[in-house]
């Protein structure tokens, strides 16, 4: 019960940090004190030695700050605070991390301040200032990978000929010592992966083109072939770019660029190289064309980025409002010329025009084909 620890206890999150990761930083000590907590709802014998009588002191303390459950509990938590707790006794708003703020887990499904605007990435990959740069976003923003996972990225995971992309977890290698060669244990233990469920990716164009072009001029005037690890992004020196230090080196010069691009149009989260994997789940959801219109669903944008949960598709594959109002539209005039109709009038009119779009379709494939037999004999 340090005043210091109090203090840090209650003093607000850094203006550095935001709200979801300062409820990250805490949430490891929360668990502590809940379990603390669970613990000492049993019956500590403190007859039996003095450790056990030193842990009855230690977690009783320790439960002083958790969950409230009695007056006492209370009037403590109101003397540490300064201010009057209300509420249920077992509330969990009660804990000694309740000056936090309040974050909510929804998720705006129009947020457009999270990914780079689509029209303006290759203005940004050509404001870089070095070939490993301009290579590396046009990388993250053809394939989704994270910042992470493409500095990791070996030379063997890039095939040259066939034009593709593979984003392998370390750990999955089969050469696991021999694709790492040249790296210490302790270089090889800093190696992360934050679940992609796929190695498999997806080049989005013209983006995929553009990184296969930029990699042949930063291998030409700007890698260092005479080092002894096989990542392909590297420092000026020759060092695996993975291990440099991410503000300086990563952030800074995409964050620098971006300003030159968005100009007064400039918003903090797309200062950061990961809003380019929020743009590729964006494009794929509301404007990628395919054989059956427009825009895929959550679970197929999952195999494609490596999510393993839809709920975290639904972050970042936002829905554009243009877009989805220009969808609406048709359907809005229908529904005022529908004006007073029953349900079953309106389930009616629907298969209507349903089997009218598939009367037209089949005797334009049938012209089709007949058109091909005519002109094969």
């Amino acid at each position: 019960m340090s005043p210091i620890v109090q203090a840090i206890a209650r003093r607000r999150p850094s203006p550095m940090v935001s709200k979801k990761t300062s409820l990250a930083h805490h949430a490891a000590i929360e668990q502590l004190i809940i379990g603390c907590n669970e613990h000492f709802d049993g019956v500590v014998d403190c007859s039996v030695g003095e450790d056990v009588e030193y842990e009855a002191k230690f977690l009783g303390q320790l439960r002083r700050t958790g969950l409230p459950r009695s007056g006492q509990e209370l009037d403590f938590l109101e003397q540490v605070y300064g201010r009057r707790m209300r509420g249920k006794k077992n509330s969990k708003r009660l804990r000694i991390f309740s000056h936090l703020p309040k974050c909510s887990k929804s998720s705006d499904p129009y947020g457009e301040d999270k990914f780079f605007p689509l029209d303006k990435i290759t203005l940004l990959i050509r404001e870089a200032n070095s070939y490993r740069d301009a290579a590396l976003w046009a990388l993250m923003a053809a394939t989704s990978l994270r910042a992470s996972e493409a500095l990791q990225v070996l030379w063997e995971d890039i095939d040259l000929v066939t034009r593709e992309v593979f984003a392998v977890e370390p750990s999955e290698r089969e050469n696991y010592l021999e694709a790492y060669e040249g790296l210490s244990v302790a270089q090889r233990d800093r190696l992360s992966w934050k679940g992609r469920t796929t190695k498999y990716t997806l080049l989005l164009q013209p983006y995929g083109d553009i990184f296969f072009d930029l990699l042949e001029l930063y291998m030409r005037h700007e890698y260092q072939s005479g080092v002894s690890h096989n990542f392909i992004f590297q420092s000026q020196y020759g060092y695996p770019l993975r291990y440099c230090d991410y503000g300086s080196v990563i952030v800074k010069p995409f964050a620098t660029a971006a300003s030159k691009v968005l100009g007064s149009d400039l918003k903090p989260y797309r200062m950061k190289p990961h809003s380019l994997r929020h743009s590729y789940c964006v494009y794929m959801k509301n404007f990628v064309e395919h054989t059956h219109g427009v825009g895929l669903s959550d679970f197929e944008i999952m195999a494609l980025t490596g999510h393993s949960d839809p709920s975290s598709v639904a972050r970042y594959a936002v829905l554009n409002i243009h877009l989805l109002n220009e969808k609406l539209s048709a359907a809005f005039a229908d529904h005022k010329a529908s004006m007073g109709k029953s349900i079953d009038e309106l389930l009616i009119g629907f298969h209507e025009k349903r089997i009218a779009y598939l009367q037209t379709k089949i005797a334009d494939e049938k012209a089709m084909r007949d058109k091909k037999e005519q002109e094969a004999a």
